[in-house]
Order: structure tokens, then sequence, then C-alpha cells
């Protein structure tokens, strides 16, 4: 659920730090500008981080699962072949990292958020 909370709150900060940064340059506040842009990389920093990890834990699940699936348990002993089963099972659902089970964290994750915060700022842009 936290990550939830954050990735709400991280998409609603960066279309309006996007807009205050739109809104500064033509009022020629370059020290508020740079002080916004220095604020939108560390978010879309943390963001991203958050989206690669996941998108790693994803990657790493499925090469587990295509070793499994290539691996030649029929030759092992019988003990060690319910393991590989259970392994292979289990290897099926790749893991992913969700925030409070709504929304995967993924690359392509990462591009939407960004969308949707530019939309943010373009409805604020219009609006204001």
């Amino acid at each position: 659920m936290y990550l939830l909370f954050e990735l709400c709150n991280t998409t609603l900060l960066l279309g309006l730090c996007t807009y205050s940064i739109i809104a500064n340059i033509a009022a020629n506040e370059m020290e508020i500008v740079l002080n916004y842009v220095v604020y939108v990389v560390n978010v879309l920093i943390f963001v991203f981080i958050n989206c690669h990890m996941g998108q790693c834990l994803n990657d790493q699940s499925m090469i587990l699962f295509t070793t499994l699936s290539e691996f030649e348990w029929f030759n092992l002993p019988l003990a060690f072949r319910k393991f590989s089963i259970i392994c292979m099972l289990q290897a099926q659902n790749p893991l992913q990292m969700t925030a409070g089970h709504f929304y995967q964290f993924s690359l392509y994750s990462f591009t939407q958020i960004l969308k949707t915060s530019m939309a943010y700022a373009s409805m604020l842009r219009t609006i204001v």
C-alpha cells in the first residue's frame, strides 16, 4: 500500500512541478526553475529505480522459469525430481513488484507515469 500511495503522490507532484517550471520560465524566475528541476530529477530517479527493480525482478523470474524448463530434471533421483517439479510450478507465475496489488512496476509503467504527469501539467497549463 505504501508504494501505491507513493506512486499516486509522485505522479501528481511531477505534474505540478512541471507546471511550476513552465510558469516560472515564463516569469523569468530562473532560481526557482532550477530548484524545481533538481526536485523533479530526484523524484524521477526515485520512480525509475522502483520501476527498474520491478522490471529486473520480472526478467529474472522469467529467466528462472526458462532455465528450469530446459533443465534435464528427469535424469535426477526421485527426491530431486519432485523438488524440480515444485520449482517449475512456482516459476510459471513470474514475480512482480506491485503497488498495492494494483499497479505493476516495470519500465513500461515508468513511461505511463511520465505520460500521466505530463497530461496533468498540460491540463493545468490549459486551465490556469
